[in-house]
């Protein structure tokens, strides 16, 4: 569930992101890497909804890896954190090919806002 400070609602889900119109922000939490990667939240919320996964980003951190940092060690280094941007006017810096289905979405909505 999201969480107020500064009198602003902070999400913890990719789903309240997407509905917020938040970008998701991933970042590598390495010591010598500064690599960060900026996602639309409907095509990572549709992409987590069509596998099962859960979306909260304490758990949907665990499934993203350093590009960078994994080339360097050989082997996937999944050290990331996942935060919201804030508004959706921002500059995507990686898109994924799924598409949300627009009535998936809304029965989500439906059965999660109250």
């Amino acid at each position: 569930m999201a969480y107020y400070r500064d009198g602003q609602k902070h999400p913890t889900a990719i789903w309240e992101c997407a509905a917020m119109h938040f970008l998701v922000r991933v970042r590598c939490r390495q010591p010598h890497c500064t690599n960060t990667a900026t996602y639309d939240p409907h095509e990572v919320w549709a992409l987590f909804h069509k596998r099962g996964w859960i979306d909260e980003f304490r758990v949907a951190q665990l499934r993203f890896y350093c590009r960078v940092c994994s080339s360097l060690a050989g082997f996937r280094v999944k050290n990331a954190l996942m935060s919201s941007l804030g508004a959706c006017d921002g500059d995507i810096t990686h898109t994924l090919p799924i598409r949300p289905d627009e009535r998936e979405w809304k029965n989500f909505l439906n059965r999660h806002r109250g």
